[in-house]
């Protein structure tokens, strides 16, 4: 009976070892080591805010431009874009209340930029909320908007800080 009890013991441990290789053999479905194809990469595009559109960060503006007070600084700005000083603002434009204001009717404020009557915009855009919009068009980033409709693509309205509503 002694050898037969020694026979079956290898056996057994040939089938302990077979059944452990087999399970790591299953488990390694999951490795690390192969590249995945199920997933796709999707390049992420970042897009910049340009100098007197709203911002949260610096890391947010183009350029070297700063983040302060919401907006990214700049120079040589259009008709409703934030500014600090009408130095900052280009062609026939003032700085009043941080925004440049055209001071001839050939400056006008874009869509998403701010404006005070539907005269201060371009090409047929209307002033409504204090900025003015065009039916068709979206807002870039940093741009006013009133719904996450105004916006381009996956940006959404909504609010910096205490400031108006901005897409972000």
């Amino acid at each position: 009976m002694k050898i037969l009890k020694l026979r079956r013991a290898p056996l057994a441990i040939s089938i302990l070892f077979a059944s452990v290789a087999a399970a790591f053999i299953a488990c390694d479905n999951g490795s690390k080591d192969e590249e995945d194809t199920n997933y796709p990469d999707i390049p992420i595009q970042f897009q910049c805010v340009k100098p007197g559109k709203h911002c949260l960060s610096s890391a947010d503006c183009c350029g070297g431009s700063t983040c302060s007070d919401n907006f990214c600084s700049g120079s040589n700005l259009g008709a409703g874009l934030h500014c600090r000083s009408s130095s900052d603002c280009g062609g026939a434009s003032v700085c009043t209340g941080d925004v440049c204001t055209a001071t001839s009717p050939q400056a006008c404020s874009k869509p998403g930029d701010h404006c005070d009557t539907s005269g201060d915009c371009c090409g047929g855009s209307t002033c409504g909320g204090g900025f003015c919009s065009s039916t068709g068009s979206c807002f870039e980033r940093g741009k006013h908007c009133g719904t996450s409709a105004d916006c381009c693509g996956a940006l959404t309205c909504s609010s910096v800080g205490s400031g108006p509503k901005v897409c972000l």
